[in-house]
């Protein structure tokens, strides 16, 4: 969505306008009424055609300068209208220096130098007959540049003032002049933005003045091409954009193509700040990514360890409990110059390594001499990158390669505790590679702690015994299925599940589960030198029960790297020691290990052997030396049994795949439902039988 938006932002915006600057002159309507005058006049003073047209023929009053004479000569051919009178009387006065203006009701007729001084008022709106004064508001054009327009179309005596801070005009003339100067007026006086067609184009390599000069050769007044005068360019540098106005909508589809023609960047011309929301990754990490390509910086860094191909970095250990040379104390540890990638609280005896960036940005296709600089935002998770337009193109498209929506893992675990015994005497490597147990799956890659190959364990008991080693499997079975080795586990020896999460976890996070309590534990003492001051003791709390971290890396072929750390410890009473705290036995267990999606790693080896001692006898009698064994007598039980953790990723490439899951574990929700629901079913039906019998037996 804010892809879009800022696509949206940078996209050519092109308004049209109307495309239209004038409007149509209005044809002038006849005038009403008879058409019964006709004008014949030649040769005849000028006086006496006014007597004649104003006085006879319209009836009006007027008055008449001494200083107005000459002679007229009038013909019309067709008979006129009395309204068309009097603009022709106006126009044979105009001819001799003579001007009509009505006033008081009157009409004077004086020399046009004389006739508006103290005769007339400006006046708007309907014209009247006679010479008048007219104030024009003008709404779109300016008063300045009406003027220009009208000046060289009135008559000469015209009278044309303009008032520029009021933006209107003032007009003198006669009834007929003043019609025609209004008349072009209202054809000019149009919106003109209305019919200006405007266009906004946000360069996205070059700088705004850089590009203007070439834009002025192509479309400026000096130019010349045909859209010479016909486009206006205006640069907008606060928004790298330039701002085109054109009279023709077409022109700027023409304009827009050439911009974008000329929109490259050269050298650092147009270096700029640009906002890049990240979508899906981390903005500070692509961060990091990207300044060490482009700044030249060194870090220091471990790299993670590997192992020789097909073989598994392990750690195993298990504490506590009460052993005489079993392999309940066994602890095993893995090292080298070679090791993997430390898991979680894992210790490796590699060094850590230098690793110093190129920093010259030439993987990007970036010049030495580039100066870009990449910030990351937290808050917002955005990058901001200074660069010009050519830079930000080539880190752009990094960036969306890095950009991506990253991947998770449903982590499937099941910890359970198996009792040694029978067929599995030997523990669960032996009876997995060797045993009876009609397992259709295949186990693989099953290595001791010291890289070796497991194999089957020696027939002979005690050599058995001390042969068992910790080990790390793959057990691979249709669908990834764990149910049939505990199946095969369950009819041969008791097993207790222990826990059995599922976790969601992003790849290369952390996933961590405690599911137990935490236990008070005395620590420090302190004796204070006053006398009569109680010792001070502080309590610890330590966590018990199961603890499990995870962190998956996926690798494009679907192979999970996975780095496992498990505990799982319990509390005992504190028998070896005076001290008030109990006894916490752990078994932890600590590797790192390839699995594809979908297999399941079994991870066992780790066996407890658990001494038990008792006595039972007469009280007292029993007690005796030597004899007290004559009253009683003394039990011991040795139970053993070995830890086995499996885990099966299960890799989620997309939101459809995490929707699936979430559906199928409703579904098994629902069926639990139903299963509870037909149980509780079957028990009432049950009870109510049993209440039908002894009703029954009662009758």
């Amino acid at each position: 969505m804010l892809e879009t938006k800022k696509a949206d932002a940078d996209a050519p915006k092109i308004i049209p306008g109307t495309g239209i600057f004038v409007k149509p002159a209005n044809m002038a309507a006849a005038p009403a009424g008879p058409q019964d005058i006709v004008l014949n006049f030649e040769g005849a003073d000028l006086r006496e055609v006014v007597r004649v047209v104003m006085g006879d023929m319209l009836g009006e009053n007027y008055t008449i300068d001494p200083k107005v004479n000459g002679a007229v000569t009038i013909h019309t051919s067709q008979p006129i209208n009395r309204a068309a009178v009097t603009p022709i009387l106006e126009t044979v006065l105009r001819m001799n220096g003579a001007a009509m203006v009505k006033e008081n009701g009157a009409y004077k007729i004086s020399p046009l130098n004389t006739a508006l001084r103290g005769s007339t008022t400006p006046k708007t709106g309907v014209l009247q007959p006679g010479y008048s004064v007219q104030i024009v508001q003008l709404q779109y054009i300016s008063a300045r540049e009406m003027a220009k327009i009208l000046e060289p179309l009135l008559p000469e005596g015209s009278i044309l003032r303009v008032d520029e801070s009021r933006n209107l005009l003032m007009l003198a003339g006669g009834e007929g002049e003043m019609r025609h100067a209004l008349e072009t007026v209202s054809v000019f006086d149009l919106d003109w933005l209305a019919g200006m067609s405007v266009g906004l184009f946000t360069l996205k390599s070059a700088d705004v003045k850089s590009i203007l000069p070439e834009l002025e050769i192509l479309f400026g007044d000096k130019s010349k091409t045909p859209f010479a005068g016909l486009l206006r360019i205006l640069p907008i540098e606060r928004m790298n954009a330039v701002f085109v106005v054109s009279p023709r909508p077409q022109y700027l589809e023409q304009a827009r193509q050439w911009i974008e023609r000329l929109d490259r960047s050269g050298g650092r011309s147009g270096t700029r700040l640009h906002v890049y929301p990240v979508q899906n990754g981390n903005a500070e990490k692509i961060a990091a990514l990207l300044s060490q390509v482009i700044g030249g910086k060194s870090t220091s860094s471990t790299p993670a360890a590997t192992v020789a191909p097909g073989l598994v970095g392990t750690s195993l250990q298990s504490t506590g409990g009460s052993t005489s040379g079993a392999p309940g104390g066994l602890s095993s540890s893995t090292s080298g110059s070679s090791t993997a990638g430390a898991p979680m609280g894992a210790n490796t005896t590699n060094s850590s390594a230098s690793v110093v960036a190129s920093g010259t940005g030439e993987a990007l296709g970036l010049s030495a001499a580039s100066t870009v600089k990449v910030i990351a935002d937290r808050d917002n998770n955005t990058l901001l990158i200074l660069a010009n337009g050519a830079e930000y193109e080539k880190i752009e498209e990094a960036i969306r390669k890095l950009d991506v929506v990253p991947r998770q893992v449903l982590v499937e675990v099941t910890i359970a505790e198996v009792t040694l015994g029978g067929a599995l005497n030997y523990g669960l490597e032996w009876f997995f590679n060797n045993g009876t147990n009609g397992l259709t799956g295949k186990l693989v890659n099953a290595y001791g702690s010291n890289g070796s190959r497991g194999s089957a364990l020696p027939t002979n008991s005690a050599e058995a015994v001390t042969s068992v080693l910790p080990f790390t499997a793959v057990w691979r079975t249709t669908g990834g299925n764990i149910s049939a080795v505990l199946s095969a586990l369950a009819s041969t020896t008791k097993v207790n599940v222990l826990s059995s999460p599922h976790i969601m976890v992003t790849d290369n996070q952390v996933a961590k589960i405690n599911v137990g309590s935490s236990v008070p534990v005395q620590g420090q003492s302190t004796i204070s030198g006053v006398a009569g001051t109680p010792i001070t003791t502080s309590v610890n709390y330590v966590d018990t029960g199961v603890v499990l971290s995870v962190r998956p890396h996926i690798n494009a072929g679907g192979l999970v790297t996975l780095e496992v750390s498990q505990e799982v410890s319990d509390v005992a009473e504190t028998t070896s020691s005076e001290i008030k705290s109990p006894t916490i036995n752990k078994r932890t267990a600590q590797t790192t290990v390839n699995v594809q999606s979908g297999d399941t790693m079994v991870l066992a080896g780790l066996i407890k052997d658990n001494k038990t001692a008792g006595s039972q006898g007469l009280p007292l009698l029993s007690d005796i030396p030597v004899v007290g064994a004559l009253f009683g007598a003394k039990s011991a039980t040795n139970e053993r049994s070995e830890l086995i953790i499996t885990i099966t990723p299960r890799v989620v490439n997309d939101y459809q795949q995490a929707r699936d899951i979430t559906a199928e574990f409703r579904k098994k929700l629902t069926g639990m439902n139903k299963l509870n629901l037909e149980e509780a079913a079957s028990v009432k039906r049950e009870r109510d039988a049993a209440a039908q019998a002894e009703g029954a037996k009662v009758q």
